[in-house]
């Protein structure tokens, strides 16, 4: 598949969610970029919660979809619940035994004790949960560079975390 990215018509807005900051900066993308296709990191499930929570109007998520909304522009989610729920078996079985072996040496001594594991290394949560982003940026970047080819004259928004933009422009790079 060709990749196609003309940066031009391309805006990613990087969010911490719920910050009052993010939001300002989804606004003023919003109105200064007027995109045509609007794309949210997050399933169609979470939005129809966050609808119906009496904090969606403190979300950038909830801002970005009730303009696409109230200006019958395109909504694309960029990730589906099924996903979700299947995200980890599509992490590299490698990658997965080397997560058990590390999390093992590190808490070896909690394991032969028989403790119960109170004291995890918190190393070994920051790392986990660096494997999983880096994962999801994997995939983000997958959906990205298909929506980018399939709408190459359009003016794509990408709502994003903050947590997953190093990864991503860095795979984008890559391409």
């Amino acid at each position: 598949m060709l990749f196609y990215m003309n940066i031009d018509n391309l805006r990613f807005v990087w969010v911490a969610h719920n910050d009052p900051q993010s939001i300002e900066e989804v606004r003023l993308a919003l109105s200064s970029f007027n995109p045509d296709i609007i794309c949210l990191e997050l399933t169609i499930e979470i939005m129809k919660k966050l609808l119906k929570s009496k904090l969606r109007f403190k979300s950038e998520m909830f801002l970005a979809y009730r303009y696409a909304v109230e200006n019958n522009k395109r909504l694309i989610f960029l990730e589906k619940d099924q996903e979700r729920a299947l995200f980890l078996m599509d992490i590299s079985i490698i990658k997965l035994l080397y997560l058990l072996f590390i999390f093992i040496c590190r808490n070896l001594k909690n394991i032969l004790s028989f403790n119960k594991l109170e004291k995890i290394d918190p190393r070994m949560i920051s790392w986990l949960s660096k494997l999983l982003i880096e994962e999801r940026d994997k995939l983000l970047t997958k959906k990205i560079k298909t929506i980018t080819n399939n709408y190459p004259h359009k003016r794509i928004l990408f709502v994003i975390g903050k947590a997953h933009k190093e990864g991503i422009l860095r795979l984008l790079k890559c391409s």
